[in-house]
């Protein structure tokens, strides 16, 4: 017995009605008629008093009687109605939100967006790259992403598909001319990367071949001519760098002398606030008990102007900041020790 039957004997006539509907103008979605029957179907799922009880049901009628009729709704996205538009990605996160299948799991919602996972981020992908043309579908797309992510089992094909789901966002959509989409690419960039630390170096970080190709990446977002990118890649990362999940990874971050050089580099930004979060990766360069030799030595060879710049370093923050002032602090006497070696 479906879980559907077991729960909601007397919804399915109606709910399914109100697919039936929708799914037989699904080929004419620039129309009136079909933005009223999707807006009628997103009424009846989402004012229902059980709305994990409701998104099941859905999503076994999805799955058993309507199997095409949501990857139509995401790929003629740009020709549905503006308030459509928003019905679509409303559904779709209600959907994964309230996916809580304690019945079938092949009719769960979060079972179809796995089986289309590819087609759905190419389509996804798609409407971000020509954000410019129509930015709301871009940013409804960034929403939907999101809540992929916050489904463990697809979060954990996003951080096994790197290729797919992780690169595009550091080579093209966080440098984007457009100020709000290229911003929404960044809050889901910071999603993929905050929302599990533990999984994120085990399913991402620590593969093998992983490291080499997304530090590269990284890094090109650190010296980006986007402010905002910049400020933000450079916080995300002393945040990652910082985290003891990515023990191993901090290490060969602060390994190189690449990675170094960048760090200084941003250190002395015409930006204060982007002086500040370097600060805070420069530090743990500094820090670190272990240095290799190469980066002792660039530190040594630098020690004089890193210790004159540090010391007139965000002075005004030294009375309300302790903790800003003590790590300064050590900085200095690390750095100083050096001449020792």
């Amino acid at each position: 017995m479906s879980f559907l039957s077991n729960f909601m004997p007397n919804a399915e006539p109606s709910l399914n009605k109100l697919l039936e509907d929708a799914a037989d103008v699904v080929d004419r979605p620039n129309t009136e008629t079909f933005a009223e029957r999707l807006s009628k179907l997103k009424s009846a799922v989402f004012e229902h008093e059980a709305p994990n009880v409701q998104a099941a049901a859905t999503s076994e009628l999805l799955i058993t009687k309507h199997r095409a009729f949501f990857m139509k709704l995401l790929v003629n996205m740009k020709q549905i109605l503006f308030e459509g538009r928003k019905d679509v990605a409303a559904l779709f996160n209600f959907l994964l939100s309230n996916d809580e299948c304690s019945g079938d799991a092949t009719q769960s919602f979060a079972f179809y967006v796995n089986e289309h996972f590819g087609e759905i981020f190419e389509v996804f992908f798609d409407y971000i790259r020509s954000g410019e043309m129509i930015p709301d579908i871009a940013l409804l797309c960034g929403s939907m992403i999101r809540s992929i992510i916050r489904h463990k089992i697809l979060y954990e094909r996003v951080l096994s598909c790197p290729d797919l789901c992780i690169y595009p966002y550091l080579d093209e959509f966080v440098h984007l001319p457009n100020f709000d989409i290229a911003s929404d690419a960044f809050n889901t960039l910071q999603e993929i990367f905050r929302l599990n630390a533990q999984m994120v170096a085990r399913l991402f970080l620590e593969k093998n071949g992983v490291y080499d190709t997304f530090v590269p990446k990284y890094n090109s977002m650190l010296m980006s001519k986007n402010y905002l990118t910049k400020r933000l890649s450079i916080k995300l990362l002393s945040d990652m760098l910082l985290d003891r999940s990515n023990y191993n990874t901090m290490l060969k971050y602060i390994g190189s002398q690449k990675n170094l050089m960048i760090s200084m580099l941003l250190l002395r930004d015409v930006s204060g606030n982007i002086q500040l979060e370097s600060f805070h990766v420069f530090k743990i360069f500094v820090a670190n008990p272990s240095k290799p030799k190469e980066i002792s030595e660039i530190l040594r060879n630098n020690k004089i102007k890193l210790v004159a710049y540090l010391s007139n370093f965000h002075n005004e923050l030294d009375e309300s900041d302790a903790r800003f002032r003590d790590e300064k602090s050590l900085l200095i006497q690390t750095l100083n020790t050096l001449s020792d070696s």
